[in-house]
């Protein structure tokens, strides 16, 4: 059996950096059409279309390189993996990757705060392992051993479950489909705005 350590915080940090500019970079024509909406009519608009081909991409993204290479980019270039928790040798299954993809994607609701449990556990593992049955190693000693931080974990938890969650019911309130796009009004939908100002 090969021989798995605990990962680094610092590398799945970077691996997280690296794998979200690689994700930035598969929205990036949501984000040309959020700006030239802007600057051509002074709206924050984009098509649906966009937003699915973009969403299926990254979703596709994830799942494919954790069913075929076990890791995604930033993972697999910080020498990081994501194996099967009961057997490291086994590469991860088809519904298994799919689960920890799935499990991920509640950082759209909840920020962040799903990951930081992972200090609570020495194994680092967090909501999406404990879904999926996996976990993230490293095939080298780390320099110390890992600890449990109760304290961040509880502080970082409310942090990003609290702004996450309400971005998302912010983005939501203030987000309309209009003709096949949605539309982001900053100040709220416009019905909402006449009726506060009383027109």
């Amino acid at each position: 059996m090969t021989a798995v350590f605990v990962p680094s915080t610092v590398k799945r940090f970077f691996a997280f950096l690296t794998d979200s500019a690689i994700t930035n970079i598969m929205w990036l024509p949501v984000t040309v059409q959020l700006l030239g909406s802007w600057f051509q009519a002074q709206e924050i608009k984009v098509e649906w279309q966009w937003i699915v081909a973009c969403s299926v991409l990254v979703f596709c993204y994830k799942w494919f390189f954790y069913y075929f290479l076990g890791g995604t980019v930033g993972k697999l270039l910080l020498g990081l993996r994501v194996v099967n928790k009961n057997d490291p040798d086994s590469g991860l299954g088809l519904l298994q990757s799919l689960l920890r993809v799935l499990a991920e994607k509640l950082s759209l609701f909840f920020g962040f705060a799903p990951q930081t449990l992972m200090f609570l556990r020495f194994d680092r593992t967090h909501l999406a392992d404990w879904v999926a049955e996996t976990r993230v190693v490293q095939f080298h000693e780390r320099i110390s051993p890992p600890s449990r931080r109760p304290f961040l974990a509880f502080i970082l938890f409310l942090y990003f479950f609290a702004s996450g969650f309400g971005s998302a019911y912010k983005t939501i309130r203030m987000t309309t489909f209009e003709e096949g796009a949605f539309v982001f009004h900053p100040g709220g939908p416009a019905e909402e705005i006449c009726v506060d100002q009383s027109c």
